[in-house]
């Protein structure tokens, strides 16, 4: 394993800068939960990595780089169907094809707890994520069939769309039309200071010169999004704009961050104009469906991810995923969406063809090694979230 780490220096260098008021949100979640923990902390994961010797030969991919089983979920594509895939790229970068499964199959060990199971049966299933994994990428084609399963697979009608964005304007802002105003109650967002404030706003309106309808981007007001984990603390808003119908647009507008795991991987990493033309271009590959709104938004121009804020996005639970036999087929399910990340970004700016990705996922040699190596790394962070617990219960996080 990696040498030993200072935790607390490690997440504190990490949140360097970060907004006070939503990092103790954030370390409040991550001392009642050691999912939480893991979850928020991938760049500790990837520094308790073994040396690049130990780790199996893999052929290189464009990586989500935060794999877990809760960075899976439901949201509205552009023609308005609801789709169901991996959604958060903030940490992607071209990493060896075996990094993103194991994180995925380290979760599914952090999670065992939460999802009800003992230590050999989170192991067996550990196991099965990572030859789920393997297999959809032999099969080498980026059609995955768990995405459709899982996906309802039709349009919403308009008037349950309408509804829908009704309820999430009354749930997330006060007034009426255009006289809407954000709720910044704690709860999905606080209130933004007058120099935050104006970087959301010029960073919207950087966005809006260049789009077709830049009064459809007039924004009416802006807050604090409180929301995510690994992320929250950083700067991250909510953001209320006119739309270009009767009511306004919700928007989310997140800085993005150069990725955890990337100093590790050894590889050279492509150049990018920004971290958000990254994320955002990575999502758009590898994902078969995106969000209506996906943009990097400035300035300096593409530092931020511009999305709208989806009324039905919804993150999948863990207690979604049932138990027994459902639970390990939801599971297998979920790597075969991730290894059809990996396919369908084949061969992009330094990533392996499709059939080197095929042949490695044929390979049965690494499979039990790297799921075995993915239990390691999911006890490493439960040591670690110790030291963290110790060290926020002596006040070192106040």
């Amino acid at each position: 394993m990696a040498a030993t780490l200072d935790i607390a220096a490690a997440l504190q260098r990490r949140d360097a800068g970060g907004d006070p008021e939503r990092l103790a949100l954030k370390y409040q979640a991550m001392r009642a939960d050691r999912f939480a923990f893991f979850r928020a902390t991938c760049h500790l994961f990837y520094a308790r990595l073994p040396s690049p010797a130990a780790l199996p030969a893999a052929p290189l991919v464009w990586a989500c780089g935060d794999l877990h089983i809760e960075n899976f979920g439901y949201f509205s594509d552009a023609s308005g169907h609801r789709v169901f895939g991996v959604n958060d790229f903030d940490e992607s970068f071209l990493a060896p094809a075996g990094w993103d499964v194991l994180r995925g199959a380290g979760s599914v060990y952090a999670a065992r707890k939460k999802l009800g199971l003992e230590k050999d049966a989170a192991a067996a299933l550990a196991g099965a994520f990572v030859r789920a994994f393997a297999a959809k990428l032999a099969q080498g084609s980026a059609t995955n069939a768990v995405q459709a399963a899982a996906s309802p697979g039709k349009a919403p009608t308009e008037e349950s769309s309408l509804a829908a964005d009704r309820a999430v304007l009354e749930a997330r802002t006060s007034g009426q039309g255009m006289q809407r105003r954000l709720k910044t109650d704690g709860r999905y967002a606080l209130p933004a200071t007058p120099a935050q404030s104006r970087l959301a706003r010029a960073c919207i309106a950087a966005f809006a010169a260049q789009t077709a309808d830049p009064a459809a981007f007039e924004v009416l007001d802006v807050a604090r999004r409180v929301a995510g984990l690994a992320s929250l603390g950083h700067a991250r808003f909510a953001v209320l704009a006119r739309g270009s119908g009767e009511q306004p647009k919700l928007l989310d507008l997140k800085q993005a961050h150069p990725p955890g795991g990337a100093a590790q991987a050894g590889v050279p990493q492509p150049g990018w104009p920004g971290e958000a033309a990254r994320v955002v271009a990575i999502e758009r590959l590898a994902e078969p469906w995106t969000p209506p709104l996906l943009a990097a938004a400035g300035p300096p121009f593409e530092a931020m991810v511009l999305r709208e804020l989806q009324p039905r996005e919804a993150r999948l639970k863990l207690a979604a995923l049932g138990q027994g036999a459902g639970l390990r087929k939801a599971l297998e399910g979920l790597a075969g969406a991730a290894a059809g990340i990996h396919l369908r970004a084949a061969g992009f700016r330094g990533a392996a063809q499709t059939q080197a990705l095929a042949d490695f996922g044929a390979d049965a040699g690494w499979q039990a090694p790297l799921a075995a190596m993915a239990i390691d790394l999911a006890q490493q962070s439960k040591t670690d979230w110790g030291a963290f617990c110790q060290a926020f219960d002596a006040g070192e996080f106040s």
